[in-house]
């Protein structure tokens, strides 16, 4: 292949193409190309924390502690952060001690509107 030397009448023309085939592309959806591109920072701080949440003292993943985390932040904002503690350790015994609701909370094929009687009961008992 020749290769184009500057300010000769090819390497104009080959220029000329280059640079008319690409302000001739038009979007396919011009609304989204006047909308403001998403720049990523770190990857670890891909979506900022709300600042109405409080932070949890350990960073926790998964299903678990995105309930976790939202527990959390739901009992520093009413201050019942001690409450929450003593009713969850109160569950806890139970699930350990109770093997047919340990059995009946993680059976996928239940209902969930079952499974939510039945801890509005416990919760009923704990108070």
């Amino acid at each position: 292949m020749a290769r184009l030397q500057p300010d000769t009448p090819a390497c104009r023309t080959h220029n000329y193409t280059i640079t008319r085939s690409l302000h001739r592309r038009r979007p396919w959806f011009p609304e989204l190309e006047r909308q403001p591109r998403l720049v990523l920072g770190e990857p670890n701080n891909l979506a900022p924390w709300p600042r109405d949440q409080q932070r949890p003292p350990i960073q926790l993943f998964g299903v678990e502690g995105r309930y976790a985390c939202a527990l959390y932040s739901a009992a520093s904002k009413l201050k019942q952060l001690d409450v929450v503690e003593k009713d969850l350790v109160k569950l806890q015994g139970i699930l350990k001690t109770d093997l047919r609701l340990q059995e009946f909370i993680r059976n996928p094929i239940l209902k969930r509107s079952l499974k939510v009687t039945a801890i509005k009961q416990v919760a009923a008992k704990l108070s």
